[in-house]
Order: structure tokens, then sequence, then C-alpha cells
């Protein structure tokens, strides 16, 4: 008879499983404010770079998070029709677009923040003192292997 396979000491599946948990509880949160994870990363991150640079095109958007141009724009459709994003026509370049915050944009990435950020406390508040190290050991391999990926 076969050993029993020790799922716990394999490190991609333990990420594997870590991440459908974390996923499963975030989406649930964001699903009450009617977004999806992709839509929630891209409404919050524009409202931290809104308040910090002028102008933001919806290229730089994509490029500073690492998520790639189709995915980006069908996200930014998607916050468009629910009237969170405003894309605005680049002075400067007739191809591109500044994308700007609606005031409904800003309470609903505020509440998302505030909702993600307590499921976080929460999540990965069972390492206590450990989270720090976490974070600096996910941060690692997050950058020892970006290099890595394929174009």
């Amino acid at each position: 008879m076969p050993e029993p396979f020790d799922y716990e000491s394999v490190a991609g599946l333990a990420l594997w499983r870590l991440w459908q948990a974390w996923h499963a509880r975030r989406r649930s949160a964001l699903r009450a404010l009617g977004l999806g994870h992709t839509e929630f990363v891209i409404l919050a991150n524009l409202a931290w770079m809104q308040s910090r640079l002028s102008s933001l095109t919806q290229q730089a958007v994509a490029n500073a998070l690492g998520i790639d141009k189709m995915t980006t724009s069908q996200a930014v459709r998607s916050l468009r029709r629910k009237g969170l994003v405003q894309a605005i026509p680049d002075p400067s370049d007739r191809r591109a677009v500044q994308l700007r915050l609606t005031s409904n944009g800003r309470g609903v990435a505020r509440r998302g923040v505030a909702e993600v950020a307590q499921l976080n406390d929460t999540f990965f508040g069972v390492l206590g003192g450990d989270q720090g190290r976490f974070t600096e050991l996910a941060n690692r391999l997050i950058h020892a292997n970006a290099a890595k990926e394929a174009p």
C-alpha cells in the first residue's frame, strides 16, 4: 500500500490552498460592493495613484499593477458602466485615455479598501508576529521569479 501523500509539505500546493482560501473570502467581501477582484485592484490603486499624480492613463495603471492590457481594458469598461470611473481623452496622445474616479468611485474604493484591510487583518492575523516574515518571504519569491516570467 502506498504511503499517504503529505499535502502540507508541498510549497506549491500550500500556496495554491492559501490563495484559494484568501481569494474566496476576498471575493465574498467584494461581491457586496458589486466588484470583481481585478476591478477592485484597479479601483483601489487608481484612488491611491490619483491622489499622487495629476494624470493617469489606462496603460500607466496597467503597467503599474502588472495587469495585461486586455484584462485592464475589460475591467475599466466594467467600472465605467458602473459609474465608478471616467475615461477622458488624453490631450497629448489621441490613442490614450486618462482615468479618473467619479465621486461614487472614490466612495466605493474607500469602502473596499476598508473591507479588504479588515479581511486581511483577520485572515493573516493568525500569524501574529510572523506576519512581517511571511510578507518578506512572499516578496522574495515574487522578486526572484519576476524576471523569469514570460513576456
